[in-house]
């Protein structure tokens, strides 16, 4: 399949915005030491500019592709690829904010926020690419929900698994209220593969793979629910990296899945 340029791209690019949006809700932010929450800034930056890397491999002549910008008015694409450079610059602009002037109030609000709004504008613009009236599989409010869910479960999860702090209960705390979270947007993701499999058939690989990818999720619900009725469950790192790694699987599959609607199933 010729997407996977395009799978990895969106999955990166919308985990980043999930997952800095997390990482900077205050409940979650002041339960994160400073230090960490800025390594995990660093390692969203890399990731959000690998993900765009990534993307540019999609189109037929890499080289090309500063020329989206000239169509910012009507294109989805060149607003998508506008955000992506905007969250960018706004994600490293909070982080050195965080290190040059950590005692600044003002910044450390206002930053973050408008680089929040700059990566769900992202994952929104991404949605609006694909929803193309000549694909009705796409052009449907699934395919805004998809993103926005793939953003919110990776994104805690990727949070829990790079910046979340191990023991005591206010790290446990923090564990429950974002593999809460996660556990909601698994729930959601089961709805949205059973209405696309209602919308249109699937081939035998598609559906075996999805029927995976749908066991991951009601696993990463179960253990969701699991943690909010017991305070130490999930708590350890090793856990959350493990469950982490399991749902990207997933979501690999499910997004393979998503493109591969196009192309009429495997």
């Amino acid at each position: 399949m010729h997407e996977w340029p395009l799978v990895v791209y969106t999955l990166i690019a919308q985990t980043v915005a999930g997952a800095f949006a997390v990482l900077h809700l205050p409940p979650v932010s002041r339960r994160i030491d400073p230090a960490i929450r800025q390594r995990t800034g660093l390692i969203l930056i890399a990731a959000a500019c690998v993900g765009t890397g990534i993307s540019f491999f999609h189109l037929g002549q890499p080289l090309r592709g500063v020329f989206v910008f000239t169509n910012l008015a009507s294109s989805w694409l060149s607003r998508e690829i506008a955000a992506q450079l905007l969250f960018i610059a706004g994600m490293v602009l909070v982080s050195a904010a965080s290190w040059k002037l950590p005692e600044n109030e003002t910044l450390r609000r206002v930053l973050p926020f408008f680089t929040g709004c700059f990566g769900l504008t992202l994952v929104y613009c991404m949605s609006r690419i694909y929803m193309i009236p000549a694909i009705p599989a796409w052009n449907t409010a699934l395919t805004p929900l998809s993103f926005f869910t793939t953003a919110a479960l990776l994104g805690s999860l990727a949070v829990l698994s790079l910046a979340a702090v191990d023991g005591g209960a206010d790290g446990c705390r923090l564990h429950r209220y974002l593999l809460a979270a996660a556990g909601a947007g698994a729930l959601v993701r089961i709805f949205i593969l059973f209405s696309r499999t209602t919308m249109q058939p699937r081939g035998m690989i598609s559906t075996v793979l999805e029927l995976f990818a749908i066991a991951v999720y009601v696993v990463c619900a179960a253990l969701s629910a699991g943690t909010l009725r017991e305070t130490g469950f999930m708590c350890g790192r090793r856990r959350i990296t493990l469950l982490f790694a399991a749902v990207v699987f997933a979501e690999l599959i499910t997004r393979a899945g998503f493109y591969d609607l196009n192309a009429g199933g495997m």
